[in-house]
């Protein structure tokens, strides 16, 4: 089962108003969001970082011990912008990211190409929840005025995978065209499911 959280329009006849409630559902948070001009309820879908995140399997990675030169040529050939470095003696565990910007202010410092990954790595990386939420992901780029996440297991701290601030671009793009159905993490589109809470 997916996790969602769900976005309730809820109608007031007063000015709108914002609240974050608990659900007992063990899959859905709730985020209530008021509107006018409706009686009517219903829940509105965003996906999960899980759901949009490139997969590990897909991402680029790189060992501290490789040559600047490796991962300048392994983001031209699979048209990246960021390479994750990952722990020489533990295969699940990221330790660094290396972007397109790292490799520019290498050239302009003038470090070798020849010089190892670890000197120019980003070691303050920002994670992510698989479970997070798009938006709470993309206020988290905006707040640290970063590019990159990486979606990290929350107990084990295994990497899962990784977000940009593309991927939340190409998201809200996808969201716009459905609108207003949802749409689910298959790519079908879905009428707004009434909730029937009756009229304020």
């Amino acid at each position: 089962m997916s996790i969602y959280t769900t976005s309730l329009l809820v109608a007031h006849k007063t000015k709108d108003t914002a609240h974050l409630i608990s659900s007992h559902l063990p899959y859905i948070q709730f985020h209530f969001r008021s509107v006018h001009s409706t009686k009517l309820h219903y829940i509105y879908m965003t996906m999960l970082a899980k759901d949009f995140m490139v997969p590990r399997e897909s991402v680029v990675t790189c060992t501290e011990w490789d040559c600047i030169e490796k991962i300048l040529s392994d983001l031209i050939d699979n048209k990246v912008s960021a390479v994750v470095v990952m722990d020489q003696h533990d295969s699940n565990k990221a330790v660094g990211l290396v972007t397109k910007t790292d490799l520019v202010l290498a050239y302009r410092q003038g470090i070798s190409s020849q010089q190892k990954v670890g000197l120019i790595m980003a070691t303050n990386i920002r994670t992510v929840s698989p479970n997070a939420n798009r938006d709470s992901v993309a206020k988290m780029l905006e707040h640290h005025q970063f590019h990159h996440a990486l979606v990290v297991d929350e107990e084990t701290g295994e990497f899962m995978g990784m977000v940009s601030a593309w991927d939340i671009v190409v998201e809200c793009a996808r969201d716009a065209r459905a609108w207003p159905f949802n749409r689910t993490v298959d790519g079908k589109i879905h009428s707004p499911q009434p909730l029937g809470l009756g009229a304020h």
